[in-house]
């Protein structure tokens, strides 16, 4: 609920018809879908605010092999309104807001650090999501954690390149 007020005085007013879509793009292990069930608590209050909070189950593996699709063809131009369907299977019909949590949207925990980059693969995830949901009024919060936790992962990534370079001499 809060959320959602601060959200609507935040950003300019809605268009008529249209979904927002409130993505909440974790980095890996911050999370956990903590914010997601502590706001299905509520569920009823938030579908009398028009708010859809569907289950992860719900949208995570449609949306990541629709996007995984897009990085050999152009969406369709229904495939937004597909999408959304599925999303909204067991939510009320006029809701006008989604939430979507999605910790590894940036990419799996094994592909944190590449090559010295921080989640190499964040910007083109943004680009398919953003070309999918382009009539949609998206709003994407970000949560991460103390980078120590990530100097495992920068460790692992080097010593996996390591490995592979010396296979190939």
């Amino acid at each position: 609920m809060i959320v959602a007020r601060y959200i609507d005085r935040k950003t300019k007013k809605q268009e008529s018809g249209q979904m927002r879509i409130i993505l909440h793009a974790g980095a890996n292990k911050t999370d956990d879908d903590h914010l997601l069930f502590c706001l299905r608590r509520n569920l009823e209050l938030h579908h009398q605010n028009k708010i859809a909070l569907p289950l992860p189950k719900n949208y995570r593996r449609p949306l990541r092999q629709r996007m995984m699709q897009s990085n050999h063809t152009a969406p369709d131009s229904d495939a937004r309104d597909i999408l959304l369907d599925v999303f909204l299977n067991d939510e009320p019909e006029n809701c006008q807001k989604l939430y979507m949590g999605i910790p590894g949207f940036f990419g799996a925990p094994t592909e944190t650090v590449q090559n010295g980059t921080f989640y190499p693969h964040a910007i083109s995830n943004l680009i398919r999501f953003t070309e999918l949901f382009r009539r949609s009024n998206s709003l994407i919060f970000c949560f991460a954690q103390s980078r120590d936790i990530y100097s495992g992962s920068y460790e692992r990534g080097q010593n996996k390149q390591a490995q592979l370079h010396s296979k190939q001499k």
